[in-house]
């Protein structure tokens, strides 16, 4: 471990002191890199990269230039690195790396893990986005504008997920991914919810696996967790059908979160009557949270 922190002071100074950084090639030590820099990965089968084609990219004047030999052309790499830790993974790691994720994942999540495309990253490896996988004169800073975020806004909840991977710390990172699709751009908020979902499954099978913890109990608790979903995805109305066909034990031992989720359903609905039978119930920064909520649209 020393070992590893030890290198990564040694990337984070170079690139401090580079105008241009080679990409990585360890997908361990770019993850580690990511979490350090507060930044989402930028994934390519090495391959592909090889053999990816002239792109566009905006010069100081924000005019697009066609930019060649892609992974070794300096304003490229000075792009990518601005927001990103980019990463060349070798064609020899595909197949274990596919099995960790070929029962867990939907099948256009593993078309696009397969595909050629430029795949943009968390530091846990899993895909927010892609590129085309083909494409003539890519225009490329539009994608990297697209994704360029900071992972500050989550960066307590990936720390925790990566010193110890279990149903708390996946599901607190599911919670917070959702309130980070509330301030990104609409190009890309279904992508982060999406995302969310993934760490969701992780926590019901990290559930399912621990005899110790009240499987019951925090499986129910989970399925209200996830409905904060399609509130940010504008379906208030699933919301409250899931909500009246939900147990009255449940519902009356998470009072708090029912609160909020009916609050913001009606709210959405522009259902004043109903929203303010449950406001009062509803904390100070659930309010701000549901307020917020109904700006995004």
């Amino acid at each position: 471990m020393k070992n590893v922190l030890l290198f990564i002071a040694i990337v984070l100074c170079n690139v401090g002191n580079s105008n241009s950084q080679e990409w990585m090639t360890s997908l361990p030590i770019a993850k580690k890199l990511a979490l350090a820099q507060d930044k989402f990965l930028f994934m390519m089968w090495e391959e592909a990269a090889y053999y990816q084609g002239p792109v566009m990219l905006a010069d100081a004047k924000r005019n697009l230039k066609v930019e060649n030999d892609f992974l070794n052309n300096e304003r490229i790499n000075e792009a990518i690195w601005k927001h990103f830790v980019p990463v060349l993974v070798n064609e020899s790691e595909y197949e274990e790396l596919y099995n960790n994720i070929k029962e867990k994942r939907k099948q256009s999540y593993l078309a696009a893990f397969n595909d050629d495309s430029m795949k943009i990253m968390d530091p846990n490896e899993n895909i927010i986005g892609t590129s085309p996988s083909y494409s003539n004169l890519f225009n490329l800073t539009a994608f990297l504008n697209k994704y360029a975020y900071k992972t500050t806004f989550f960066k307590n909840e990936l720390l925790n997920y990566s010193n110890k991977k279990d149903f708390y710390s996946a599901l607190y990172l599911a919670l917070r991914y959702i309130d980070f699709a509330v301030y990104v751009n609409k190009d890309i908020r279904y992508e982060i919810l999406d995302l969310s979902t993934i760490y969701f499954n992780e926590a019901e099978e990290l559930l399912i696996n621990n005899d110790d913890l009240d499987q019951i109990k925090l499986q129910q608790n989970l399925e209200l967790y996830k409905l904060s979903q399609y509130l940010v995805s504008r379906r208030p109305k699933k919301v409250l059908r899931a909500l009246k066909k939900t147990d009255a034990k449940v519902l009356a031992d998470n009072k708090s979160l029912v609160a909020f989720l009916s609050y913001t359903a009606y709210l959405l609905m522009e259902d004043k009557k109903n929203a303010e039978l449950w406001k009062n119930e509803v904390s100070l920064v659930n309010l701000r949270k549901a307020r917020l909520i109904y700006n995004i649209y």
